[in-house]
């Protein structure tokens, strides 16, 4: 059964637990093992099995576990075989000249964020997210987890304030990039995957990350006691990069055969007792337009949770492939502290 199919019977949430017990003996190393689950449903900040065995704040390791070589073009290398990986029933995407992505499922992710570099090769936009767990590092990154969207399909789109600037940032350099950016919190809906790329010379040098990012939100003006200024984008469909040959579709975990897709991203502020949206700047693209939007996007509050973004994207199944649907911009927001 393939991520669609789980996704339509409802049960994607439920997968790696299903994984676990259906299987006998110890888990494998690149099993992901939910630790709580975001507003959407998806596993929220999970970790690899073989960090679990190690200990807190280990590492997995994704270059000596699994296939080498062309035998990691095929998905059924990763779950049997003398260098079965996982239980999980991993999909491969590939380019023409490297490759593959080997993708397991969207997860959602809670930490800090840094700024890469820009991609002369896909255009994409790498960031480095970070947290104190180290949830989803793999040895050839032990300083966050990888994460990438390609600025064609997103930010060359974007008109609202911030984002043209970050724009312009990046063209200026990765050390203005990197200023407007450093150390944010951040919360990222992504697929996760290997990037085993690096077999095409030689190597077998797979590495987790998040590719593509769909859903992106910083806060840019983070603030303890009232004000907070988050930047976001959203998205449903994405493609991965140079090294790859198809796109990957962020579905929901119910109502698939829906016109309208709804994706949601808390703002968490458990101690307010209430927020006011103090200005919002919201455009939704696609069609080869951008406008504000309207029924697109919502923020409401919560008590005891914080402030949900929800948006809605057409289902990405019914849109032209070269066609790319996209909400971005920033919000705002007041927080009303408990007395």
């Amino acid at each position: 059964m393939n991520r669609n199919s789980w996704s339509k019977a409802g049960l994607w949430r439920l997968l790696p637990f299903l994984v676990a017990s259906c299987n006998p003996g110890p888990p494998r190393p690149l099993d992901v093992v939910p630790n709580s689950f975001d507003e959407n449903g998806y596993s929220k900040n999970p970790l690899w099995a073989d960090q679990v065995a190690k200990g807190p704040g280990a590492v997995a390791d994704a270059i000596s576990c699994g296939p080498t070589g062309s035998a990691q073009d095929d998905p059924v290398n990763w779950t049997t075989g003398p260098h079965s990986c996982t239980h999980y029933p991993v999909t491969t995407n590939r380019g023409a000249v490297c490759g593959p992505h080997v993708n397991w499922f969207a997860v959602a992710y809670e930490g800090t964020i840094t700024w890469q570099d820009h991609s002369g090769d896909d255009d994409d936009y790498n960031v480095e997210l970070h947290r104190p767990d180290n949830a989803l590092y793999t040895q050839d990154r032990t300083t966050g987890l990888l994460s990438e969207f390609d600025s064609d399909e997103t930010i060359d789109h974007f008109e609202t304030g911030w984002w043209q600037a970050f724009h312009a940032a990046v063209d200026q350099g990765n050390a203005a990039a990197a200023a407007l950016i450093r150390d944010k919190p951040a919360i990222a809906i992504g697929l996760l995957g290997l990037d085993c790329a690096g077999h095409d010379a030689g190597h077998n040098t797979c590495g987790a990350e998040l590719h593509p990012v769909y859903i992106l939100a910083i806060n840019i003006e983070p603030s303890d006691t009232r004000h907070d200024r988050w930047v976001f984008f959203a998205r449903n469909r994405a493609d991965e990069g140079y090294c790859s040959d198809a796109e990957e579709k962020l579905l929901p975990l119910s109502n698939t055969n829906d016109a309208i897709h709804e994706y949601r991203v808390l703002l968490g502020h458990g101690s307010a007792r209430g927020a006011q949206v103090v200005s919002r700047e919201v455009r939704i693209y696609g069609d080869g337009n951008s406008k504000p939007v309207g029924a697109e996007f919502e923020a409401s509050f919560v008590p005891g949770k914080g402030m949900i973004l929800t948006f809605r994207l057409p289902n990405p199944d019914t849109v032209d492939d070269n066609d790319d649907w996209v909400i971005e911009g920033e919000i705002v927001i007041d927080w009303v502290k408990a007395p």
